[in-house]
């Protein structure tokens, strides 16, 4: 029987406590022994599962698209003799810094960074496209922009947010051309991308008025995703800008069907329905939206509600003028919306005038604001 080392002391005798205290120590050296080579087994096997599962993973961060995680600057295993690899894993870490500024709306700041991690490796594509975004969306310097978003394409020509950027870029640019060259390009590298048709769809609405090919281009997204909310109401705005109202107002209904509580779908239907001779139908329509959105959000003080209230007659057009004054959204929302009224009323030099005071506050990312070209490029036409 084995005995542990309490036991042996309690029963060596006297006269041979030299031995014992030998064995003793023999004893305890070999339990060392074990325990430090366990200890350096577990470190083995940990630094071996860190570098499988981490280090092989490590890509750049990149806005909106691509995996998360760079490897340390002071990562051993990646370590090259001269350096180089150590300058690029800096870089990123300074791209990641401009990206943190870019978030918190710090763009000077992001800049700054994204021009630092350039100028250790000129070749992250990723730095390139997020300073040409920063200086196309903050700086309006489309030179700038355009530049850099072509570098960061020519280091990674897969790169699919960079030529989604580019393509934003040249519609910002007024190259519809371009931007169409551009939506053919990412549909070859992702043909089977729904928002890649919305994308070609919104290009031939606002910068081409070609509503056919836009009314093809939504009907092969809706192919791919036809729970797309977005693109119903998309399509919706074609069919109405081709007069086709029936066949928009339907495709306002599939919308609502999908997200019942869009308010802006609404008003797009009551725009529908003004054009079509139909303005009996909008206040009922109205307070139908009001008791959709009710049963799902608290009913606050929100300005789409007010624009709903607009149609339904609650407001004036005085009324919802003034309250639109808070931002200049809300005033070009305001101005799109009571010039269609005046337009279908037959009231058609007022309403043209609104939509032109709309396209003066130039807030290309508003849909109301791009709808207000369109709608002023019609009526002109007429």
């Amino acid at each position: 029987m084995k005995q542990n080392f309490m036991s042996l002391c309690r029963e060596t005798p006297y006269k041979n406590v030299l031995f014992s205290i030998k064995y003793m120590i023999t004893l305890l050296q070999k339990r060392l022994l074990y325990f430090l080579s366990m200890i350096l087994a577990a470190a083995f096997l940990g630094h071996v599962m860190f570098f499988i599962f981490f280090l092989t993973d490590a890509q750049i961060c990149q806005a909106g698209v691509g995996k998360s995680g760079v490897m340390p600057i002071d990562s051993p295993e990646i370590k090259q003799v001269d350096g180089k690899k150590e300058r690029e894993i800096e870089a990123i870490e300074i791209y990641k810094l401009g990206l943190e500024y870019s978030n918190s709306g710090q763009v000077d700041k992001a800049i700054q960074e994204y021009r630092k991690a350039l100028e250790i490796d000129p070749n992250l594509a990723e730095a390139h496209l997020n300073l040409g975004w920063s200086y196309a969306i903050k700086k309006q310097n489309y030179e700038i922009a355009l530049q850099e978003t072509l570098e960061a394409i020519r280091l990674k020509p897969d790169m699919l947010t960079a030529h989604r950027n580019l393509w934003w870029i040249y519609r910002l640019q007024k190259m519809p051309e371009k931007a169409l060259e551009t939506l053919k390009n990412i549909i070859k590298l992702e043909p089977d991308e729904a928002v890649n048709y919305l994308n070609l769809g919104d290009t031939y609405v606002s910068d081409m008025k070609a509503f056919d090919l836009a009314i093809e281009s939504y009907q092969r997204g809706l192919g791919i995703d036809p729970k797309n909310h977005y693109i119903h109401q998309k399509l919706g705005k074609a069919y109405e800008f081709r007069k086709k109202y029936d066949l928009a107002i339907t495709e306002y209904k599939k919308t609502l069907e999908l997200l019942p509580t869009d308010t802006y779908t609404y008003l797009f239907m009551a725009v529908a329905l003004g054009k079509a001779g139909r303005q009996k139908e909008i206040a009922p329509l109205m307070k139908e939206a009001h008791e959709t959105i009710s049963k799902t959000m608290p009913l606050l003080d929100r300005w789409d509600l007010k624009l709903l209230k607009f149609f339904e007659g609650e407001l004036s057009e005085e009324e919802i003028l003034r309250k639109g004054e808070l931002n200049n959204i809300h005033k070009c929302q305001a101005l799109y919306y009571a010039g269609l009224k005046n337009i279908w009323e037959g009231k058609k030099a007022k309403g043209m005038d609104f939509l032109a005071r709309c396209l003066d506050l130039k807030i290309d990312s508003l849909a109301e604001y791009e709808y207000a070209k369109t709608e002023l490029e019609l009526n002109r036409q007429k």
